[in-house]
């Protein structure tokens, strides 16, 4: 996965998958983090990966099985209860909440 930075006009490479090479049809940012998606195309269970912003670091994964590809992701963080709720639409639409974020 290709980030562009326009504003300093730089790009950098994303590592989304654990073999070389895979699918990444989703990519979501929220304030503090990057979503991006990827699947097993061997299993065809798929994941979320989360990267924090700005700096990119590598935070998780997210598995997801039974959903096929995911197609779209959306998400919102709240600061003041430490959630991150993301929603995601694949075969069917799932929602996923966290605590404790930042």
């Amino acid at each position: 996965m290709g980030l562009i930075c326009f504003l300093i006009g730089r790009a950098r490479k994303i590592r989304n998958h654990t073999h070389e090479f895979g699918q990444t049809n989703a990519v979501f940012a929220t304030q503090s983090f990057l979503l991006s998606s990827s699947i097993n195309i061997d299993t065809g269970d798929s994941s979320v990966n989360v990267f924090s912003l700005p700096q990119l670091n590598y935070l998780g994964t997210l598995g997801i099985s039974g959903l096929g590809r995911i197609v779209c992701l959306s998400a919102i963080e709240s600061e003041e209860s430490k959630i991150l709720r993301i929603a995601i639409g694949g075969s069917k639409l799932t929602v996923l909440e966290t605590r404790g974020i930042g």
